[in-house]
């Protein structure tokens, strides 16, 4: 093969290359979190919740985590995953995610691996900052306004 025929080759190949790894990163889900809208909707219902404005929803670790494994659920989808979560004692705070969420109201579900649960529903425009805490053998979610500060 000649030098320039080669050169298109290869220039292809990394070209098709890219766009592929340009497709996976757009519509393949790492955790389910990437893309909120299942498939199995409706294209019409589909196209209305994709319309829909972006919120940030900010949850934070805080208090009370212990070397434990937390996982969070936004509507049922992984948004967080997390072994050995510690907080530190410094500043309150264990870890801390942002999910960008369309839904109005979101429900959040909250697990420490062999221990506790906490489920509550989240109306994202008016309280989108949620702390989470680990207090005497419960986990507790309180929705705000603001971001509570550090300490």
């Amino acid at each position: 093969m000649s030098s320039p025929m080669r050169w298109r080759h290869v220039l292809h190949a990394t070209l098709v290359a890219l766009v592929a790894l340009f497709l996976w990163l757009v519509w393949s889900p790492l955790d389910g979190s990437r893309n909120p809208v299942p498939r199995s909707l409706p294209s019409s219902t589909r196209s209305d919740m994709e319309t829909r404005p972006v919120m940030p929803l900010h949850l934070k670790l805080r208090d009370g985590f212990q070397e434990d494994t937390v996982s969070i659920q936004v509507d049922g989808l992984t948004v967080y995953y997390g072994r050995k979560v510690q907080t530190d004692p410094s500043i309150s705070l264990a870890d801390a995610v942002d999910v960008p969420v369309t839904a109005a109201v979101v429900r959040v579900r909250v697990e420490v691996q062999g221990g506790p649960v906490a489920e509550q529903d989240i109306r994202v425009a008016e309280t989108p900052f949620v702390d989470i805490r680990r207090v005497d053998g419960q986990l507790q979610l309180h929705a705000s306004v603001d971001e509570m500060p550090m300490l």
